[in-house]
C-alpha cells in the first residue's frame, strides 16, 4: 500500500505527541523509555492499524494484540520473583498468577478459533491457571520476569503465525452456537483476549499499590 504525505504527518504527530502524553499522564502504565523504544522501530507498537504481514482487519487486531501485551510487559518488568509472587491476603491471586491466567487465557482462544487440540498446547501450568484460585495459588511461584517474558513471547508467536495465514472473511466468521451462549465472530473472541489482559493488568496495579513500602516498583 503507497503511503500517503497525511498518513506519514499523521504517524509523526501521534509519535511526537499525543502518545507521549498519554504514555506520561497515567492512563498508561507505559514507560517513556519503552514509548520512544516502540517508536522507533519499524514496525511501530503505537499504531493502531493495518500491519504488514496480515489482511486489514487482522493487522488492525494484530496491532491492538501487541500494544496491550507492551503495557502488559512494561508493567512487570522491575519485579523480582518476592514482587510476582506476593499475595495481598489469602485470597488474592498474585502477579504471577495472573499472569500465567492471561497466557492460559490465549491459548484458550487459540484453541477455539484455530481448531487446535486442548491436549497440544495446554501444559500442566496452564491448566491450573485457567480458573484463578486455590491451584493458580499453590503452583504458579518461583519465577521470574524473564521466565514470564518468554512464555508471553511463546503463546504469542504462535498467534501470529496463524494470523498471518488468515484473512478478514475468517475472522469475521460467526458461530451461532458458541458457548457464550449468543453468535459470536472471531474478531470478538481476540478482542476478548486484549480485554481480559487489560482487567488482569489492572489488578496488578492495584496489588503493586499495595505491595509494602521495601517492595514498591514505579
Amino acid at each position: 500500500m503507497i503511503k500517503s504525505d497525511d498518513q506519514f504527518d499523521r504517524r509523526s504527530f501521534i509519535k511526537k505527541s499525543s502518545l507521549m502524553t498519554l504514555a506520561s499522564s497515567g492512563l498508561f502504565t507505559l514507560s517513556s523509555t519503552n514509548v520512544a523504544s516502540a517508536a522507533s522501530g519499524q514496525e511501530n507498537d503505537l499504531i493502531i492499524g493495518p500491519k504488514d504481514g496480515f489482511t486489514p482487519q487482522i493487522g488492525t487486531l494484530v496491532s491492538m494484540l501487541e500494544y496491550m501485551r507492551l503495557v502488559t510487559l512494561d508493567s512487570i518488568s522491575n519485579m523480582s520473583v518476592d514482587d510476582l509472587d506476593y499475595f495481598v491476603d489469602p485470597e488474592a491471586n498474585t502477579i504471577g498468577g495472573l499472569i500465567s491466567h492471561i497466557i492460559s487465557t490465549e491459548k484458550w482462544c487459540q484453541i477455539r478459533t484455530f481448531d487446535w487440540k486442548r491436549s497440544d498446547i495446554m501444559n500442566d501450568r496452564d491448566k491450573q491457571a485457567e480458573d484463578l484460585g486455590d491451584d493458580t495459588r499453590r503452583s504458579v511461584k518461583g519465577n521470574n520476569f524473564e521466565f514470564y517474558q518468554n512464555e508471553f513471547e511463546k503463546v504469542r508467536k504462535s498467534t501470529l503465525n496463524e494470523l498471518a495465514n488468515r484473512n478478514d472473511d475468517w475472522l469475521m466468521e460467526i458461530d451461532k452456537n458458541h458457548h457464550w451462549g449468543q453468535p459470536v465472530n472471531k474478531y470478538c473472541e481476540w478482542f476478548h483476549v486484549i480485554e481480559h489482559e487489560c482487567q488482569h493488568l489492572g489488578q496488578i496495579s492495584f496489588i503493586k499499590k499495595r505491595f509494602p513500602v521495601t517492595k514498591k516498583v514505579d
